[in-house]
């Protein structure tokens, strides 16, 4: 009895150990699996990078719902239960110099309901008129024009607002009604209305420019790093007799000398070979893409821009406002764009970098930018 009573000890603490070396191989194949199967390891749009390509970047959805709208970066997949603008926390900002403001309640007026906050920032001086009567009004200094005005509502004000990650916050400035003065032709962007900038927002993107580029299939709203962060300016005159302080600062900066050399001075987040770029200043962005930057960011970029109001920073800021907002692009969209594209545009009415689909000619490798028009 004895003995018998010592064998099935044996075989329970056997079958035990057994069990426990199972776990543990399960353990260790699923670490060493980790890297493709765990859900950290899949990207923004639910698929691991290995697992995923794009059919096409310039197509219907029905083609291909995750990449059919990067060229244009004007669709992209949902990131959460829904990206309906009315049913989004909004919250508006407005750099404002001497402009009416009329334009706004009918601007705001398809989500009038939606707005928890609407904060104009003034900078020239001169009286806010046509401002909303639930809109508050703050005068800043007059430096670093709307990427200032931005960066400071950034630091200053949205930490004290209610948001959750799904909150919208949409940066405009005054003269967002004025003609369009962006690009090589008069033609080539259109404002984005607030509508659609709240729903881009609200995508996996996280981020909407407020001009985008008319329907044109040459042109992609996404940039060559490389090439983008090579850009310089010298000299920059609109805007000088609305803007102007006379503060006597320079408009080179000691500091920095490109656009890559801003975004290394602000010590940001790494950005991947294409990234997003908007002209024009006006973008919305989802609350959980401006907190992924570390505060320090958007410190320094603030400070940055306070060294006087016609500076050379505000010139690398403006361009660089999708690439620190923005949901970063994985490899197989990277992959997509650059096949898609035939050539990255050197400088075109100080654009740089843009991927393009045509023939290049000589105005994308030639022209003076000492007095860029932006």
């Amino acid at each position: 009895m004895l003995a018998l009573l010592a064998a099935s000890s044996s075989l329970l603490a056997n079958v035990k150990y057994i069990k426990d070396a199972s776990r543990s191989l399960g353990s260790h194949l699923r670490r060493a699996k980790g890297k493709a199967t765990s859900p950290s390891s899949f990207n923004t749009y639910g698929f691991a990078d290995q697992e995923r390509k794009c059919r096409c970047v310039d197509c219907d959805e029905e083609e291909d719902n995750v990449c059919g709208g990067l060229w244009h970066g004007d669709r992209y997949p949902s990131r959460s239960r829904s990206i309906r603008p009315s049913e989004k926390m909004i919250h508006i900002v407005v750099a404002h110099c001497n402009a009416s403001l009329n334009w706004m309640p009918s601007y705001l007026s398809d989500l009038t309901n939606n707005v928890a906050s609407i904060r104009i920032l003034s900078k020239c001086g001169q009286d806010v008129e046509g401002a909303p009567e639930n809109a508050e009004i703050q005068v800043l200094p007059n430096v670093g024009r709307n990427d200032h005005t931005f960066a400071y509502h950034i630091t200053s004000i949205l930490p004290k607002l209610p948001t959750n990650d799904d909150s919208i916050i949409v940066f405009l400035k005054d003269t967002m009604m004025e003609d369009i003065h962006q690009g090589r032709r008069r033609d080539q962007f259109r404002r984005t209305d607030l509508e659609s900038m709240v729903h881009l927002a609200s995508s996996s993107n996280g981020f909407a420019c407020g001009l985008s580029i008319v329907d044109d299939k040459t042109w992609s709203a996404y940039h060559d790093k490389d090439t983008l962060f090579t850009f310089t300016i010298k000299g920059y005159q609109k805007g000088v007799k609305d803007y102007h302080t006379g503060d006597g600062v320079p408009f080179s900066s000691d500091t920095v000398s490109s656009v890559g050399d801003y975004y290394t001075s602000l010590n940001a987040n790494p950005t991947p070979a294409l990234v997003q770029v908007c002209y024009g200043g006006m973008f919305a962005a989802s609350a959980a893409n401006i907190f992924k930057q570390d505060a320090r960011v958007w410190k320094a970029m603030e400070k940055s821009l306070s060294r006087g109001d016609n500076i050379e920073e505000g010139h690398y800021a403006e361009r660089l406002w999708g690439a620190l907002l923005s949901t970063p692009l994985q490899a197989f969209q990277i992959e997509a764009l650059r096949n898609h594209s035939t050539f990255v545009t050197k400088n075109n009415g100080g654009i740089y970098g843009v991927l393009r689909r045509e023939e290049p000619d000589d105005d994308d490798y030639e022209y003076d930018n000492d007095d860029e028009e932006e």
